[in-house]
């Protein structure tokens, strides 16, 4: 029987290119590591909002913050602290309410209803039941919601075992129902087109008080109705053009490009009258002491001198005519800036004028 040879192979010698395949793979994996390394030092750390900041540190940067009219800074504040306070209720939805606030404050009407609301979901506070149910009123208001706030109105008080009147269906197109709500959505629609015009020159105040003022005409039965069949009788002749495709026809194309430029132009004047037209309490009471006799009416007795009216009675008309003023004067220097940055010149001589005006 032949012997079993347990011994060790003997290693053969490595040729120069064994050893630079070993050289190599040594290079590249030491450059692997290295790039490793660089990515573990170089990775971005993630920074943690207020980052060390516990919940009674955040409650008081918020209130700091709302005292010094720093109102979307204190709402991001309330918004941590809520964050960090989500295992009690009731504490979350104080500090939701605080937010609320301070997007109310900052004019963030909007943010502000949903936090209001995100409040009251959390949890029911009694002591901030009717703080909420005030200023979600006030919102909607300075949003021009006030449908919004007739049904809220009705859910939260002791029409609340009525019929909720937004989902009852008023009309029908076919398939489609429109309901109570759809239809307070597109007269407040009407109402905000037929302000556009004079929104500009009218304060928040005023313009809110015209919208109240406008939508009275809707509060009855009878007033919805007939919007309600003016509506559907424009939104049945749209659905007819298009069936007969009136509007793929070229003359209704140019009455849209002409409609779009009008609608445009108004758009950019609107833009430019909001934000040059200040006028203050202070400018209305030195327009009527310099213009009295516009506003005096003939006096009883023929043989006295017409009555100047208070500033009182007259205020309202006093702000439109300043306003109207005013307009005439930004529209007059906008328009001379827009003519000077593109170069545009009107020939008047080709009309017998002898001078230009540019």
């Amino acid at each position: 029987m032949e012997r079993l040879d347990l011994s060790l192979p003997v290693a053969s010698k490595k040729g120069p290119g064994g050893r630079l395949i070993y050289l190599v793979l040594g290079i590249v994996l030491a450059a692997i590591l290295a790039n490793t390394a660089l990515l573990i030092i170089n990775r971005p750390r993630q920074i943690q909002p207020s980052a060390g900041l516990q919940p009674d540190q955040l409650k008081d940067l918020a209130t700091r913050l709302y005292q010094r009219n720093l109102y979307d800074q204190a709402a991001r504040a309330w918004q941590e602290y809520a964050d960090k306070a989500g295992h009690w209720p009731i504490e979350r939805a104080k500090a939701l309410f605080q937010q609320g606030l301070c997007l109310e404050k900052a004019g963030r009407y909007a943010d502000a209803a949903e936090a209001f609301y995100r409040s009251e979901t959390v949890a029911k506070v009694d002591e901030l039941k009717r703080q909420i149910e005030t200023h979600l009123k006030d919102c909607l208001e300075r949003l021009g919601k006030f449908s919004a706030v007739r049904y809220e109105l009705m859910a939260r008080t002791s029409y609340r075992s009525q019929e909720d009147t937004s989902a009852r269906v008023v009309a029908e197109i076919g398939p489609e129902k429109i309901t109570e709500a759809d239809l307070a959505a597109a007269i407040e629609s009407a109402i905000e087109a037929q302000l556009g015009p004079i929104a500009t020159l009218m304060t928040a105040e005023q313009l809110n008080a015209e919208r109240q003022r406008l939508l009275q005409r809707y509060n009855s039965p009878a007033g919805r109705l007939e919007f309600l069949r003016s509506w559907m009788a424009q939104e049945l002749l749209y659905r007819q053009a298009l069936d007969q495709g009136l509007g793929q026809q070229d003359r209704t194309r140019q009455l849209l490009e002409q409609l779009t430029r009008q609608a445009l132009a108004q758009r950019m004047m609107d833009e430019v009258l909001a934000s040059r037209i200040h006028i203050t309490e202070s400018d209305l009471q030195m327009y009527y002491q310099a213009n009295r006799q516009r506003y005096a009416e003939p006096n009883a007795d023929p043989n006295q001198p017409p009555r100047t009216r208070p500033f009182a009675d007259v205020r309202d008309q006093v702000l439109a005519d300043l306003a109207g003023q005013k307009r005439l004067e930004v529209q007059s220097q906008y328009l001379q800036e827009l003519m000077d940055r593109y170069h545009a010149v009107i020939h008047t001589s080709a009309f017998g004028e002898p001078n230009q005006a540019r």
